[in-house]
C-alpha cells in the first residue's frame, strides 16, 4: 500500500478530516492527468464545505478542479452558484471562458456557446474598463445564435455608451432587421439617423431613417424636431431644406394644438413661416390659433405680413380682413379706412363700399364726394363711369346743393349715353329746381322719345305726358 492510500485510510478512519483535505491537495499537485489532479480537489473541497466546514478553502479547491477540468457540470455549476453569490466576478469568468473553450473544442453545442457568451458579455459589462471583453462576448454570442438579439442590442448599446458610434451603427442597422414592433423600430430609427446627422454627417442618410420614423409614429414630437434639426442643417441643401423643414413644423404644430399646447404651436408656427412664407397652411392655421385665442394684435400683425407675401386674391382677402379686424376688434376705424384708400385703383370693387359705408356712417358727403371723383378718375369702363357719375348727381343734388356739379356730371353723361334715361329724369329735375321750364320740357320730350324705344314702364311715360300738358297749360294762361 502506498503512502496516499494509507495516509487517506487512517485520516478517514479517525475523521481527521483536515489532514485528509490536505492529503488530497498535497496528492493533486504531483499527479500528471488533469482530469485526477481536478478529482482530487473535488473530493478536498467536499471536505472543506462538509464536516470542516471552511466555505473558502471549498471555493477555491473547487474553483481549481473545475479550472482543471470544466467537463464535470455538476461542480461547475456549484461553483458558479457560489461565486456568484459571494459575487467573486474574475473567477467566475474564468470558469465561463473555460466552459467557451471547452464547447467551441467540441463544436457541437453552438447555441450554448452562444448563451455562455452573453453570460460573460453580461458579467463583463458590469465591470469597469471590461467593456472591450463585453463587446467581443456579445458579438460571439450573435455569431453562434443570429436569434439571440439580446446580444446585438446589448454590443449596440454598450457601443453608444463608448461612443463608437462608428461601429455602434451597423449593429443598429443589423437591429433594424429584426424588429416587427412599430415604437420599437420607431425608436431605433430614431437612434440611427441621429448617429448620422451627429456623428458622421450624412443628413441624406438621417432624413432616410428619420423620415421612416415619423411615418411609424405620426404623433410623435420628438421624432419630428429632430428631423427638422437634419432639414436645418448647413450640410443640407438650403432652399429643398427649408421647405422640407417648414412642412415638418406645420405638423409639428398641429401636434401641439390637439395636446392644447397652444404656445409651443404658434412657436412651430411662426418657424414655419420664416422658412416657406409662402406656406398656406402654417398661414392659415396661425391665423386660426390667434384668432381662436383673442390675440387681435398679433392677428392684425400676422394678416399685415401676409398681405405683402401673397399677390391676387389671396393679398386682397387678407387686407379686407385685417381691416375688418381693425373696424371691429380692435377700435381703429381710420387706420382701416386709409388701408383701403390704397386698394380704391387696384380693386374698387372691395374699397369702395367699405369706404363708402364709412362715409356715409359719419354723414360725411364731402368726402364722399371726393370719393367718388376720385374712383372716377381711374375708372376706364364706360358703364361704370356712367354709374358713378349718377351716384354723383345725387350726391351734389340731394346732399351738397351743388346744382352746378351735379349738371357738368349730368352732360357727361348724356354726352356718352344721350338716352340715358336714369339722367335724362335728373336733367329734368335739374330743370324743374331752376324754372327753365322750356328747357325742361324739351328734355322730357327727349326723354319720351327715348322711354318708348326702351319701352319703359307706361306709368313712367304717363307721368312725363300728364307734367308736360301742365307745363303747356300753364305757359298758354
Amino acid at each position: 500500500m502506498d503512502a496516499f492510500s494509507a495516509l487517506r485510510r487512517l485520516y478517514q478512519n479517525e475523521e481527521r478530516w483536515a489532514e485528509l483535505a490536505w492529503v488530497y491537495e498535497t496528492r493533486a499537485h504531483v499527479l500528471d492527468a488533469d482530469n485526477r489532479r481536478a478529482d482530487m480537489y473535488f473530493k478536498a473541497a467536499d471536505l472543506y464545505l462538509g464536516e470542516i466546514a471552511d466555505e473558502n478553502k471549498g471555493v477555491d479547491c473547487l474553483f481549481e478542479g473545475v479550472v482543471l477540468d470544466p467537463r464535470h457540470r455538476r461542480n461547475s455549476r456549484k461553483l458558479k452558484e457560489m461565486l456568484q453569490a459571494r459575487q467573486d466576478n474574475e473567477r467566475y469568468l474564468t470558469i465561463l471562458e473555460n466552459e467557451i473553450e471547452l464547447l467551441r473544442e467540441q463544436g457541437t453545442d453552438k447555441r450554448g456557446l452562444a448563451t455562455l457568451h452573453m453570460e460573460a458579455g453580461d458579467l463583463f459589462s458590469t465591470l469597469e474598463g471590461r467593456g472591450g471583453d463585453a463587446l467581443k462576448h456579445y458579438k460571439a454570442a450573435y455569431t453562434y445564435d443570429n436569434k439571440m438579439t439580446d446580444a446585438l442590442d446589448k454590443a449596440a448599446d454598450l457601443l453608444l455608451s463608448l461612443k463608437m458610434y462608428q461601429e455602434a451603427l451597423p449593429l443598429l442597422k443589423a437591429q433594424l432587421n429584426t424588429i416587427r414592433d412599430p415604437t420599437v423600430r420607431a425608436r431605433k430609427l430614431e437612434t440611427v439617423g441621429r448617429i448620422c446627422m451627429e456623428e458622421i454627417r450624412e443628413v441624406k442618410e438621417a432624413e432616410e431613417y428619420l423620415t421612416e420614423a415619423a411615418k411609424l409614429l405620426p404623433a410623435d414630437a420628438q421624432i419630428l424636431y429632430t428631423l427638422t434639426e437634419v432639414y436645418t442643417d448647413r450640410r443640407y441643401p438650403k432652399e429643398e431644406g427649408e421647405l422640407k423643414a417648414a412642412r415638418v413644423f406645420l405638423a409639428l404644430a398641429r401636434i401641439h394644438r390637439e395636446d392644447g399646447e397652444s404656445e409651443k404651436a404658434v412657436t412651430a408656427l411662426k418657424r414655419s413661416l420664416s422658412l416657406d412664407p409662402f406656406l398656406e397652411e402654417s398661414f392659415s392655421l396661425l391665423a386660426s390659433v390667434h384668432e381662436g385665442a383673442g390675440e387681435w394684435e398679433a392677428l392684425s400683425d400676422l394678416l399685415a405680413k401676409g398681405a405683402s407675401t401673397y399677390e391676387g386674391r389671396t393679398r386682397l382677402r387678407l387686407i379686407v380682413k385685417r381691416c375688418e379686424l381693425l373696424e371691429n376688434q380692435l377700435g381703429k376705424p381710420s387706420e382701416a379706412q386709409k388701408i383701403y384708400e390704397t386698394l380704391l385703383e387696384e380693386a374698387p370693387e372691395i374699397a369702395m363700399p367699405k369706404l363708402a359705408a364709412n362715409l356715409e356712417r359719419t354723414n360725411d358727403f364731402e368726402g364722399l364726394a371726393r370719393l367718388r371723383e376720385k374712383e372716377l378718375s381711374f375708372a376706364t369702363d364706360p358703364s361704370r363711369q356712367v354709374a358713378i357719375r349718377l351716384d354723383l348727381v345725387r350726391l351734389y343734388k340731394e346732399q351738397l346743393t351743388r346744382a352746378d356739379k351735379a349738371a357738368a356730371h349730368l352732360h357727361e353723361i348724356l354726352s356718352v349715353e344721350p338716352e340715358n334715361l336714369d339722367a335724362l329724369t335728373l336733367y329734368i329735375d335739374h330743370f324743374r329746381q331752376k324754372g327753365d321750364f322750356r328747357s325742361q320740357v324739351d328734355t322730357m320730350e327727349i326723354t319720351l322719345e327715348a322711354a318708348k324705344k326702351q319701352r319703359a314702364a307706361k306709368e313712367f311715360m304717363v307721368c312725363l305726358i300728364i307734367e308736360m300738358v301742365k307745363i303747356y297749360r300753364s305757359q298758354r294762361s
